[in-house]
């Protein structure tokens, strides 16, 4: 099971997880599950 994490400056976080893409906007305060 693969994991990537990606911190980015503008606040965001991005965690990938076998294809699943899970985008969290901590400034926006909203999470999205794409798939």
């Amino acid at each position: 099971m693969r994991e990537l994490r990606i911190e980015r400056a503008s606040g965001e976080s991005f965690l990938a997880i076998d294809g699943l893409l899970l985008v969290a906007g901590v400034r926006d305060g909203f999470a999205g599950l794409i798939m």
